[in-house]
């Protein structure tokens, strides 16, 4: 994970190019082995999708009671994977978004895949906005756990359809690497 640190990083004071050159001695040890690859992408399966067998939310029952880390639930995941993919394709782009796209375009992805990917990308951090936005309000401590039971029913569809697609592409990173044989 401290490698996805820097794959991503970029220059805010001082001389850049130190970064610069960092950043493409790793780019150039990295791109060359599947087994980095997979152990670079394994991240991706560490949490569970907050979706039970019949589409149900799964919450915490402690602590964030009755609330799901949409973080970890399904923003690492897209992130992470992407991030994985890109590296594996030699694409230096930091933009998830961007990454998606070119992915799309090298063929790693299909058109409809990467857009469905894109539209629960956005969602995600849509809902994770509202809630801290709520959070702000309410003048609680910002985290990135929502309550799906105070969404309308048009955004509890979407979220569990997001939910979905996180899921199918976690199996996909998960085919692709090779992680089930890790």
């Amino acid at each position: 994970m401290n490698l996805a640190i820097f794959y991503d990083a970029f220059a805010v004071a001082g001389d850049k190019y130190l970064l610069v050159n960092l950043k493409q001695y790793l780019f150039q040890k990295a791109t060359d082995s599947s087994l980095f690859h997979s152990f670079f992408a394994k991240p991706v399966l560490n949490f569970e999708t907050p979706l039970g067998m019949f589409a149900n939310f799964i919450v915490d029952k402690k602590e964030h009671k009755d609330e799901l880390d949409i973080k970890k639930g399904g923003i690492f995941p897209i992130v992470h994977g992407i991030r994985a993919l890109a590296l594996e394709n030699k694409i230096r782009k930091t933009n998830t978004i961007h990454r998606i796209k070119d992915l799309q375009e090298l063929g790693v992805l299909d058109k409809e895949f990467s857009m469905e990917i894109i539209e629960t990308f956005n969602l995600l951090l849509t809902l994770r906005l509202k809630f801290r936005l709520q959070k702000i309000d309410a003048k609680e401590p910002l985290d990135n756990y929502i309550n799906p039971n105070t969404l309308n029913s048009l955004e509890k569809d979407l979220l569990r359809d997001g939910l979905k697609i996180v899921d199918k592409f976690k199996k996909f990173i998960s085919f692709h690497f090779k992680l089930n044989q890790m």
